[in-house]
């Protein structure tokens, strides 16, 4: 009877040593699924940032260019009207019809380029919102599969605990029953057809 007892203690010491082994175990996994959840998150928002910064460099860089070569083909007419009416008079001023032309021309391509600045920008903030939604939804994947381990490792440990209590319970019975057998062979005043408790 003392070997059994001290063979059930070892097995609920064993038992419950590597429940809470596990359950340590389960906190340190969802410890780092979160850290490296958070690594990720920063991650991606510095790639966002990164990216953002670029889109705006390169929409500068265009928008220098475009103004440079404004500037040289400003220039250039400025240059060319100059000798026209340096050369011939009649001739500059025949011509108003053409260098009225060119100033339209010059607008819509300056609007043209205005248009496609704007359309550049706005491709950038779609793509920034495009990540950002990813960003979000790879976050709640994350949460949920964290909450589906911590429930179902609560689960396990539940289970495993009330298997625990049955088995410890049905030892009771057991032991209950045998001593409630010796007693009938032994005592005098034990009856047949006694009932016995076997529920603890």
């Amino acid at each position: 009877m003392t070997e059994l007892a001290s063979v059930s203690a070892a097995i609920r010491t064993r038992v419950v040593q590597d429940s809470l082994q596990r359950r340590d175990q389960v906190r340190a996994e969802i410890t780092r699924t979160q850290q490296q959840s958070f690594d990720d998150n920063l991650r991606q928002r510095e790639l966002i940032e990164a990216d953002n910064g670029l889109q705006a460099r390169r929409v500068k860089d265009r928008r220098d260019l475009i103004e440079a070569d404004r500037a040289t083909q400003d220039q250039l007419r400025d240059q060319q009207r100059t000798l026209d009416f340096i050369n011939n008079d009649n001739g500059f001023i025949l011509r108003g019809d053409a260098i009225e032309g060119e100033l339209n021309a010059s607008r819509d391509s300056r609007e043209i380029n205005d248009g496609l600045l704007q359309r550049d920008l706005a491709g950038a903030r779609n793509d920034a919102l495009e990540l950002q939604s990813l960003e979000q939804r790879n976050e709640d994947l994350r949460r949920q599969l964290i909450d589906r381990q911590a429930r179902i490792t609560d689960r396990r440990l539940q289970d495993r605990s009330e298997a625990i209590r049955q088995e410890a319970a049905l030892r009771r019975s057991l032991e209950q029953i045998r001593t409630s057998a010796a007693n009938s062979h032994t005592g005098p005043e034990a009856t047949r057809g006694g009932v016995l408790d076997v529920n603890g």
